[in-house]
């Protein structure tokens, strides 16, 4: 978290420019040299804030979830505020039927203006395609046609979406 409101942080410039003035900019300079000093290849020039309103909670733990499904998705030119809408209809789903995993869902704010992501953190892979997959819940809950009509929707609004399945690894992470 980087304290400051990154909402306020102006997206023509660069992410050095980006920081300056903020009380975050001595952190971002520390990470910046940080990274730096390791070898790395960039895979992704973007920085992105959780919206609390696109997800189910606001925090989660690799103990009791460590596996991720990463989602992104690059919304056409035009279209943000209907994914915007979308999203949000896709909560409000997923909080009926009483989806058991956390959602927590991401805005660029530096980078590619139109790329969103949602990850779930499902607990094993085994309940996220088995007992608790998510048409099969909402099917049980009677709102299959709900979730339909949200992914159909949703995929009018996409120039593009990907998928990746990630297991959380302790010993390649900095927490403790």
């Amino acid at each position: 978290q980087f304290g400051d409101s990154i909402q306020n942080l102006p997206t023509e410039r660069s992410f050095h420019e980006g920081f300056n003035g903020l009380e975050s900019n001595a952190r971002y300079l520390e990470a910046l040299a940080n990274l730096l000093a390791t070898d790395f290849v960039l895979i992704r020039d973007c920085v992105y804030q959780q919206d609390i309103v696109w997800s189910t909670v606001k925090e989660m733990s690799t103990k009791t979830h460590p596996k991720a499904q990463v989602v992104d998705f690059i919304v056409k030119p035009g279209k943000e505020a209907a994914f915007d809408e979308n999203q949000q209809k896709m909560v409000t789903l997923l909080q009926q039927i009483d989806y058991p995993f956390p959602v927590e869902s991401f805005r660029p704010r530096f980078g590619a203006p139109r790329s969103n992501q949602v990850v779930v953190f499902p607990d094993t892979w085994e309940n996220f395609y088995g007992i608790n997959d998510l048409t099969l819940l909402a099917s049980k809950a009677g709102k299959k046609t709900e979730l339909e009509a949200i992914f159909s929707e949703r995929n009018s609004l996409l120039l593009e979406k990907t998928v990746a399945n990630l297991d959380f690894e302790k010993a390649m992470s900095y927490s403790p």
